[in-house]
Parts: structure tokens; sequence; C-alpha cells
């Protein structure tokens, strides 16, 4: 089961990383100008590209990173390659030709193959900026700041920053990138790239390293091949244009309920799009099959949503000075903007909430974002991102217990919650000892009612109107007698059990000053990590049990 589980996981990140893979180098002074003409002539090479990510992918946590690693090949001939390994085991190949705007991506896990659709722009200006040139020019385009020399992969290399806005939009919401030059042959030697999304919730770090300038890649490597016992599962168009960004916000919108996107990059668009689906994924009787776990319909949908990340990212590109007002406008919005741009001096172009489009003047423009329906709007707090529809409640949770004076535990549950009934019924809660007892629950900072069914086991009675309103985290305290648990030689040892059925699990244990007990380990310690889980949206409330190393003072 857990390995059906990580493999799961695994082609949720797939499906986020291959595309951001298409968009690594999105996007004065004159200090790399011998450079630039130096390499004008290199034709093809080869790099290795490592992807980290770590954080929140939908509701499918990831306290532990995910590496993604590459072997890239490029040519200003032929187009570009990326074959894309997890571990030992290849789990995509891209092609991207040079002479055709249908980029081919394969899925050897679950022998599926996808077609994706650029404009003939869009793929040209990958090939330059996949070029050591086009690197270089890009980190160029925005305000940089000197790093110095170091040593870098064996080379001495120059280094430069870039911590701009606008760097890498429309695929991270913040991002800062690092590329360094090596002094003597002139030429990039390493290309780092960290990325935030999600709020944050979300980290990611590419490095592009090991380039190989001189490598002749042979015709053959960009010859798309793809097997006959593979099924195409998708096609999909990411074009940068107005179509396609109205046509990608409208699926969204399908697979939330009428929601859009929070952020226009590519990383929250597809958790957020993923966290659409992730009902189905959660039923216990669900069939899914690990390696392909959407259908093609879902997968087409998932992915053509891109494009309106893609079209986000061209307007800032062109300085067309777009506004984004996703966060809160929905399609019950149906007259208020959801997104504008300058299209000349005096006229705007606006998507609506109902997504229908208009050029509009300046003060047409003051009168919509000035309206007091649209002002109340923005005020509001976001609606919650639409639940799955399941027969129970689903969360994560992060549990810090407290040993205080008398042997007594003081645990803080705190509780994110992912999906819920659709019909409003109270939440049953299990404490991990039938003689603990609860004390307090709050959602947000307003304070729920509470019964006690029979010992350990509690009713809540839960507000949906809050719900709705984008209040999802519960706050749970609960006490246990410390003899409640199993003592041990080292100490003691207790059952990992959560409230609910979960999609990720955290223990801490802190030792108050007054509880008269040391780390038996390491008498420094006073707060440590007992526990960590993470998996998909299959949920689970039981996890064996941990030890705790403590021993009473004399």
């Amino acid at each position: 089961m857990k390995s059906k589980l990580t493999k799961l996981a695994t082609a949720a990140m797939v499906f986020i990383a291959c595309v951001i893979g298409l968009y690594l180098f999105h996007g004065s002074q004159d200090v790399f100008a011998s450079m630039l003409e130096k390499i004008e002539h290199i034709e093809s090479f080869t790099y290795q590209h490592k992807m980290t990510i770590k954080g929140m992918v939908s509701n499918l946590a990831q306290d532990f990173p995910i590496t993604l690693e590459s072997t890239v090949y490029v040519s200003d001939r032929y187009g570009i390659r990326q074959d894309m390994q997890m571990g030992s085991s290849t789990i995509s190949i891209i092609y991207i030709p040079a002479d055709s705007n249908v980029i081919t991506q394969l899925l050897p896990m679950s022998k599926n193959y996808i077609y994706a659709t650029m404009t003939n722009e869009q793929v040209q200006e990958k090939l330059r900026k996949t070029n050591p040139k086009g690197m270089i020019e890009e980190f160029k385009s925005f305000a940089y700041k000197n790093l110095g020399i170091k040593t870098i992969d064996g080379f001495e290399a120059e280094g430069i920053e870039v911590d701009d806005q606008n760097f890498m939009a429309g695929v991270f919401e913040t991002a800062v990138g690092r590329l360094w030059i090596d002094i003597t042959s002139q030429l990039p030697v390493r290309i780092e790239i960290d990325g935030t999304s999600a709020d944050g919730q979300t980290e990611t770090k590419i490095i592009a390293y090991d380039f190989d300038w001189l490598s002749l890649v042979e015709p053959e490597i960009f010859e798309i091949n793809i097997p006959p016992d593979y099924t195409l599962h998708g096609e999909i168009d990411i074009s940068d244009n107005e179509t396609a960004a109205v046509n990608g916000l409208r699926l969204f919108a399908e697979i939330t309920d009428g929601q859009y996107p929070s952020n226009l990059d590519i990383f929250t668009t597809k958790m957020e799009a993923l966290e659409g689906l992730v009902g189905d994924l959660a039923q216990p009787d669900a069939a899914i099959n690990p390696d392909m776990p959407f259908t093609k319909e879902q997968l087409e949908k998932m992915n053509n949503i891109v494009a309106a990340c893609s079209f986000y990212a061209k307007l800032l590109k062109d300085g067309k000075e777009p506004v984004y007002f996703g966060e809160k406008v929905t399609a019950e919005n149906e007259n208020m903007p959801l997104l504008t741009w300058k299209v000349s001096e005096n006229e705007y172009r606006v998507i609506f909430g109902n997504l229908h489009t208009e050029n509009v003047s300046i003060e047409g423009l003051s009168e919509l974002e000035n309206d007091p329906d649209f002002i109340a709007v923005m005020e509001a707090p976001r609606k919650t991102e639409t639940a799955a529809i399941v027969e129970t409640f689903l969360a994560h949770q992060a549990d810090k217990w407290h040993l205080t004076a008398g042997d007594k535990i003081v645990a803080h549950s705190s509780i994110t919650l992912t999906a819920w009934p659709k019909e409003p019924q109270p939440m049953q809660i299990a404490l991990p000892y039938p003689n603990a007892a609860l004390q307090s629950v709050k959602l947000g900072d307003v304070p729920l009612v509470s019964k006690m069914l029979d010992k350990g086991n509690y009713e809540i009675e839960i507000p949906y109107a809050e719900l709705e309103h984008g209040r999802k985290d519960m706050e749970f305290v609960w006490t246990v007698s410390l003899s409640e648990l199993q003592k041990v030689d080292y100490g003691y040892r207790t059952v990992l059990k959560s409230l609910l059925n979960v999609s990720s699990y955290k223990l801490d244990f802190v030792l108050e000053p007054d509880c008269n007990y040391t780390n038996s380990q390491d008498s420094t310690l006073t707060e440590w990590r007992l526990f960590a889980w993470s998996s998909t949206p299959f949920p689970n409330n039981l996890f064996g049990s941990c030890g705790i190393t403590i021993r009473k003072l004399p």
C-alpha cells in the first residue's frame, strides 16, 4: 500500500514538474559582452537538470523533498529533448522540435503520451532561452547584483543574482535566480532558481549544471519515438494567447465549482486544480492506477489550465501591466474584473468573472474597480477552495505535546481541513487514549461546541458558513496523564493516532520548565520531532507507535 501511495504522490509531482521544465528560462550592462560574442556559434550542447520540491502539492503533503533529475539535449537545428528520472526510473521524456509547435511528452511509467501545443513564437522563445546566449540575456534583462568569484562545480566562476518580482513570472509566485560563469571559458557552469508557490507553502529548487558546450548531439536523439504499446492520454493547448487563457480559466472553474486560481503561477494553479480533483482520489473504493491516477479528460483539463499562466506571464513580459483578481473574484461575480491589462494609453482589456471579454476605457476600468460590490468582494476572505465531496472529514494534522508539572501532557492538535461532507454534519474525533480529555476546540478564532460520546470520543458541531468563508484551520486542546503511555526502559512509548483521517501527521514533544523531566539522550533538548508522516489523499489515522526518550529528574 505504501508503494502505491508513493507512486501516486510522484505522479502528481511529475504533472507539475514536467510543465515547469518547459518554462525554465522564462521571463543593460555590457559586463558579459565578450562572452556573448564568444558563444554566438554554439549549435548544440547538453546539461543536467535537478528539481527538488518540498511542501504541499494540493492535498498531497510532502514534508520530505522529492527530487527529479533530467538530462537535457539542446540543438539549434533539431530542438530540445528532456529525459526526466526519479531514482533509476525514467518517468518523462519531452520532445520540443525546432520546426514544430507541437510538443510530445512520453510517460513511461503508465505507457502514455501527451501532445501539447504552443504558439510558434513560444517555441522559438523557448529555444532561444535554452541556448547559452539566451540564458545570459534572460538574467541580464533584470536588475542583478554581483556575487563575486567562487569555486562552483570545480570551476572558478563569477556569479550574478536576480531577485525581481517578474523573474520566472507565471511559473512561481516568487523566485530568485543565480547564474555562474566560468571566468576562463566565459560559459555558464551553473544556474540556480529558488521558487516559492502557494503562499510560501511549497519550495522548489531548480539547478542546471554539468553543461557540455562541446557536445555534438546526434540527430537521432531528437527523433520522436512513441512505442507502439503507448496510448494517447491527452491533447493540450498551452498557447499564450487570450483564447487559450480564457479556456484555461473556464476549465479551472469547472474543476473547482466556480473558483479561479488564487495566483497565476503554474505551481499554485496546478496544485489548486489537483485539489479540485482530490475527492475522486479520496474515496475508499476509488479504482486508481497510481502510475496514471487521472483520466484523459482530467489530465487535459489540468494541463490546458496552464495556458492562463502562460498568457499572464506573456503580459508581464510585454509590459502590459496585468492585474489579476482571481484570489477573490469567482464565476458568481459575473460582471466583475478577473484579469485586466493595458492595450493602449487609454484602453484596457478585461476578462470578467463570467469569462466574457471586452475593451474598456481608463474611466470604465476605474468604475469597475471602484464599484462598491467589487470592493466588498476584494475585502472579504477568499472563499475556500472547493473541498472534495467525501463521506467524512479529511485533514492534515500537526501535534505538539507539552509535558507539564504533575506528569500531565497538554496536547495542541492543529488541524487543517482539506475536505468535508457536502451536507452539514458534526465532526467525530477520537483522542489517542480513552482517558484523554478534550478541553477546547476552535475553528479559526471561533470557539466550537463539543459533546462527549464515550471515553475519548467526541462530536464537534461544525459551522459550515465559516468553512465557506475560508476558515479551515482548527485547534484542539486535550490532556492526558503520562501514566497512560507505555513505560519502557528508555522512557515511554506512545501510540501514533490522529484525531480523524489525515493525509499528513506530525508529532513534536516539548518539555516545559516545570515538568521535572529531561531528554535521556540529549539533556540540551527541550523540544524535538517524534514522528512525521505524509502521503496522498488516501485517509489514515493510525501510524503505529514511537518512543519518547525522557527520564524523571531526581
